[in-house]
């Protein structure tokens, strides 16, 4: 979490464009998807512009983006590491993972 709504916004945006660039190099599959990964985790401070925009005030946007928001992103970090990047084809950890996905948008 950054110390204000520019810094905030900023390190989205320059994640974003560096992860954009990126992309149009000519990268292994490997690299791809990590840098895919990157601007999923660094989507999270977009969120974190948000919250330092509304003075962190309870209210609907807070709610939204706690309750729903942040679950979501979370769980897409979750899904894409462990099907996407990592291709796991043990059933054991693919349950695992969706009972944890499960666990985090319920609390």
């Amino acid at each position: 979490m950054c110390f204000s709504f520019e810094v905030s916004l900023g390190t989205f945006i320059i994640t974003w464009l560096i992860s954009l660039y990126l992309l149009n190099k000519n990268l292994t599959m490997n690299q791809y998807h990590n840098v895919i990964f990157l601007m999923l985790f660094s989507t999270i401070q977009l969120i974190d512009a948000i919250f330092w925009y509304t003075n962190m005030k309870k209210g609907n946007i807070n709610y939204i983006l706690t309750s729903f928001i942040i679950p979501l992103l979370l769980s897409l970090q979750i899904i894409y590491n462990i099907f996407i990047i990592n291709k796991n084809v043990n059933i054991y950890i693919k349950f695992i993972s969706i009972l944890a996905c499960i666990f985090i948008l319920w609390f």
